[in-house]
């Protein structure tokens, strides 16, 4: 590596440590789905409406009760959610899965990497156009200026009573025939992320690592 990619990874880390330090201090409050929870303890009743909700007027999450948890990568907890009426007769999910970067080490991880902005353009804007035995994404972001990212996707565990072995990924479906022909990944310049890609509202688009 050299010496000028050195100072940025150095650079980088400094930075990402400052966000990390300060998010952990002020604990700021998230309210809409333009806010992206550090961590569990961050996820508010009004955020969950407003991300699983905001399709179904009169919807409300009343409250959420927090199920099995691990620490990788990442950090990973199992949810249930109580809807109000609306909500239940919506058929709104309620076993929820999580997943955080809320350790600085997860973010140096996956950040560098673009992992994290990769899993959230596949769950975000690919995901709901193929048929594959693959948990359905209902939030996904990720912010390049401190590396904190949060999923929340369908519990594959409780809905479809997956176990916890790792099994082949099942192609059950096709690509969306327009995606032949215009493919936006295979087109955009190089270096830089396809504009029909946002992570989320209020989210600037992530730079990508550049490899040495």
């Amino acid at each position: 590596m050299s010496v000028s990619a050195k100072a940025r990874l150095a650079g980088s880390m400094l930075r990402i440590a400052g966000h990390t330090l300060r998010e952990r201090v002020a604990k700021p409050r998230v309210a809409t789905a333009e806010d992206i929870p550090g961590s569990y303890h961050d996820i508010t009743e009004e955020w969950l409406s407003a991300v699983l909700c905001r399709e179904h007027p009169g919807a409300r999450v009343l409250g959420f009760e927090r199920g099995a948890g691990s620490e990788g990568t990442t950090s990973r907890q199992a949810m249930t959610v109580l809807y109000n009426e609306a909500g239940r007769q919506a058929g709104l999910p309620e076993a929820v899965f999580a997943k955080f970067t809320s350790k600085l080490l997860s973010r140096m991880l996956v950040g560098p990497a673009a992992a994290v902005s990769s899993e959230a353009r596949f769950y975000r804007f690919v995901r709901p156009g193929l048929s594959i035995e693959a948990p359905v994404g209902y939030y996904a972001a990720y912010d390049e200026r401190s590396w904190r990212s949060m999923f929340l996707l369908e519990d594959v565990m409780t809905t479809r009573g997956a176990g916890r072995e790792i099994r082949r990924c099942t192609w059950t479906g096709r690509w969306p025939r327009a995606w032949w022909s215009s493919w936006p990944l295979s087109t955009a310049p190089s270096g830089t992320a396809p504009g029909w890609l946002p992570i989320s509202p209020g989210c600037r688009t992530p730079r990508r690592t550049r490899s040495t």
